[in-house]
């Protein structure tokens, strides 16, 4: 369904929204959803009232936000842009895979949400700082290298930059690549003054709604690593540390689920180490983590 936001800013609603900003009857989508499912939606929609695509920006590399792409290009010749590195993988998606699994991904990381089909982007954006009206805020941390759209209308089109009260309950620990820059980032965001945030994945919220989720993110993650800080007064290893958490916080685990929350924990025990709270050290051939 196409929601008004306001002005020129609109979104289409749906488990996995996508910003969508019309001007003259052409529009630019900020991302695609996860399938060609979500891209014909969108594309019948906007057909209907007339509207053309015209460009889609891609804000990261995970398949249910470019999953999309290959039926919009092959129906409107539309122009796509991606962030630096996450076009790479955009091109190559069994590179996500890979990083999570660390060698030949098993099957269980190779479904649509892992592996969308791949998709060239146009125009690779390093140095641009707007496109089709948009101003492009740098938004690292969920991935390498995120990026946010920032409408005229001062809406917020903020992907994956944190996640709603609901979804962060549901979920209980956030996916993120680099905490450092997520906690960055998220303080940016709550000190900022956007009228409406769009999240892919939590809908639309207004100002106050949206400080008081970023709160909760930023606070999540703190006590994150704070947890498994004390967990490590005694030795373990990132196995142990993510049955601690997983017991814990009650995680979802199946197969691929294990391997995101793998991830997670990675990120968090190189932030932590970072920071000099924590180092690891191999002993017996195996290796091991500590509180220092």
């Amino acid at each position: 369904m196409l929601k008004h936001i306001k002005g020129n800013s609109y979104f289409f609603e749906s488990k996995i929204c996508i910003g969508i900003h019309i001007k003259d009857n052409k529009a630019t989508l900020i991302d695609t959803g996860l399938d060609d499912d979500y891209s014909r939606k969108i594309y019948n929609v906007l057909k209907e009232k007339n509207i053309e695509i015209k460009t889609i920006i891609n804000t990261h590399s995970h398949g249910d936000h470019f999953g999309g792409n290959n039926l919009l290009k092959q129906r409107t010749n539309c122009r796509i842009y991606a962030p630096v590195i996450e076009a790479n993988i955009m091109e190559n998606p069994l590179l996500e895979p890979i990083y999570l699994f660390g060698g030949e991904p098993i099957t269980e990381l190779k479904d649509k949400f892992f592996m969308a089909k791949p998709s060239i982007p146009d125009v690779v954006i390093k140095e641009e700082t707007e496109i089709e009206g948009l101003k492009i805020i740098k938004a690292p941390g969920h991935t390498f290298n995120m990026i946010n759209l920032l409408t005229n209308d001062n809406v917020l089109y903020a992907s994956d930059s944190f996640f709603s009260e609901e979804v962060l309950k549901k979920y209980k620990i956030p996916y993120l690549f680099n905490v450092e820059k997520s906690l960055v980032f998220l303080k940016q965001l709550y000190d900022s003054d956007y009228e409406f945030f769009l999240l892919a994945h939590g809908g639309l919220l207004n100002n106050e709604q949206a400080k008081s989720a970023i709160q909760k993110n930023i606070e999540k993650l703190n006590e994150v690593a704070q947890i498994i800080t004390d967990f490590l007064k005694e030795k373990n290893t990132p196995e142990g540390i993510l049955k601690f958490l997983s017991e814990k916080y009650d995680l979802y685990v199946q197969i691929a689920q294990y391997f995101l929350n793998m991830s997670i924990v990675m990120a968090f025990l190189s932030y932590l180490r970072t920071q000099g709270k924590i180092d690891c050290f191999v002993e017996g051939k195996e290796l091991y983590w500590k509180k220092n």
